[in-house]
């Protein structure tokens, strides 16, 4: 992690919450579009990005529109919580 504290945690941008995915949610495509913006300026500023993902069976990949660069932490999970069996706490 970079020595400035400020980090970004994008959870749970996922192909699963969007069409043709079993469980869209509402205007996923917006909400994923803003969390963009805040990204695009994380990367310019060369502050740490944190991408959380769910381990879902089927459309469990993270989204296109904030899509991890390489370098980029990924984290995955297997409950709700981003930090029970992780190590998003350190």
């Amino acid at each position: 992690m970079n020595e400035n504290s400020e980090a970004l945690l994008l959870i749970d941008i996922q192909d699963v919450y969007f069409l043709p995915g079993p469980l869209l949610l509402h205007k996923p495509s917006e909400a994923a579009g803003k969390a963009a913006q805040v990204l695009d300026k994380f990367r310019k500023e060369g502050k740490t990005v944190i991408h959380i993902r769910h381990n879902f069976k089927a459309f469990a990949g993270i989204n296109k529109a904030v899509k991890p660069l390489p370098g980029e932490k990924v984290i995955h999970k297997d409950y709700p919580s981003s930090f029970l069996g992780t190590d998003l706490e350190e």
